[in-house]
Order: C-alpha cells, then sequence, then structure tokens
C-alpha cells in the first residue's frame, strides 16, 4: 500500500546544494575581490616593505605617522589586484560570478539568509562586543525581497542602508580622530595590513560587504525569478 502523502510544513523543503550553489557562489565572487585585496596588502607589509610602525597598539597607532601619508604604490597594487579580479570573476560572459548571477534558482533569499546567519554566529562566538553592536543591525537585510514598483526597491534600499548605518557612523567617529580625516581609507587599508585590525574582523567585513551587493542584487531582480 502507497503511503499517503503529507503536506510539510518544513520551510527547507525542497532545497539542496544545487539550488543554494548560484548565490553561494555568486556571494563567494563578491567578496575574493576584497580577499585578494587585503590578502596582497597584508603580504607587502609581512615582507617590509611598508614602513615600520613600531608598537601596533590600536590607541597608539591613531597618531602614528605611517598612518598620516598614503604609500601609494602599495594601494594601487592591492587595489589594482581586486579591480583584476572583479573583472575576471564578472566578465560577461565567461565570469564565474556573472554566470552563476545568470542561473534562475528559487532559493537565493534563503542561501543569503544561511550566510549572513553564519557570517552573525562567528561574530557572535568571537566574543567582540563592538563587533557585535555594528554586525546586529545587518538583520535588516533579512527582509529585502524582490518587491515590484519603485516604492518596493526604496524600501529595500533604506533596509540596506540601515543594516549599514552603523559602519558608517563608526567610519565618521574614526575619521573626525584622525590628523587628516581624508585618509581614513588609508588608515583602514593599513590598519588591515599591518594587523592593527583582527585578520577575522577584516574577513567580517568583507564578507558583510559581499552580502550587501546580493542582497541589493536580490531587492532589484524580478519577483518572478525569487518566488520564495
Amino acid at each position: 500500500m502507497a503511503r499517503p502523502q503529507t503536506t510539510s510544513l518544513n520551510v527547507f523543503r525542497g532545497l539542496s546544494w544545487r539550488v543554494l550553489a548560484p548565490e553561494v557562489l555568486a556571494v563567494l565572487g563578491a567578496a575574493v575581490p576584497g580577499l585578494n585585496a587585503f590578502a596582497l596588502l597584508w603580504l607587502i607589509a609581512a615582507q617590509g616593505w611598508l614602513p615600520p610602525l613600531g608598537t601596533p597598539s590600536p590607541l597608539a597607532e591613531i597618531r602614528n605617522p605611517v598612518f598620516a601619508t598614503p604609500v601609494d604604490w602599495a594601494v594601487l597594487v592591492a587595489l589594482g589586484a581586486g579591480a583584476a579580479t572583479a573583472y575576471l570573476i564578472w566578465w560577461p560572459p565567461m565570469g564565474w560570478g556573472f554566470r552563476a548571477d545568470q542561473i534562475e534558482t528559487p532559493a537565493r533569499r534563503q542561501a543569503l539568509i544561511g550566510l549572513l546567519g553564519l557570517v552573525g554566529l562567528f561574530v557572535l562566538l568571537s566574543g567582540d562586543l563592538t563587533l557585535i553592536l555594528l554586525t546586529a543591525p545587518a538583520a535588516l537585510w533579512l527582509l529585502i525581497r524582490p518587491r515590484p514598483f519603485s516604492a518596493g526597491r526604496v524600501l529595500n534600499g533604506l533596509l540596506l542602508a540601515g543594516g549599514g548605518l552603523p559602519w558608517l557612523a563608526g567610519l565618521l567617529i574614526l575619521a573626525s580622530n584622525l590628523p587628516t580625516p581624508v585618509f581614513v581609507w588609508w588608515h583602514l587599508m593599513a590598519g588591515a595590513a599591518y594587523g592593527v585590525i583582527p585578520v577575522g574582523h577584516v574577513v567580517v567585513v568583507i564578507l558583510l560587504s559581499a552580502l550587501a551587493i546580493r542582497f541589493l542584487r536580490l531587492g532589484n531582480r524580478p519577483k518572478s525569478l525569487s518566488p520564495r
């Protein structure tokens, strides 16, 4: 006797690696350029090709002269590597990130939710209260979904901005305490290269940036392509 079919309330019903993989690959494609740029900049500092920092104290480095003037060639090399990586990944029609983005799958939102949850769990386990408070508002991105009409896209944009607002506020606070506020971007790059900013924190920021890009892409997709 055939077993009667029951209605499943499992929200994960029908999900598999096959339907999750395209969005996972697209997130990786958005993150790898930043990771490559960071790795190259860290290698440049580790090889001693940047000026010596001295004692890498998070409090003392704000006034350290090393952070006052960008090292132009190192910046260009790191950004060039990131740009070249992004081009190879997203160049149509051969880039694997571009091809992953073109695959129609109903589970993009679930994949993004799962990846954001993993990043959030890592941040929570790190025990860093500042990082936790900065990351927590990213939960607003869980509300982003394909929405019809311009108003829906505006709402998605507001949700995206709300999740990243603490990072922007932190950036402005840091800039206001620097001798040359306009060089705050170099301050962050050098801090990552010298290890003043922990590697785990750098990776979290890059992954969150990649997820923000993909959540925005999700919100701009036609609703028919992402019915879940």
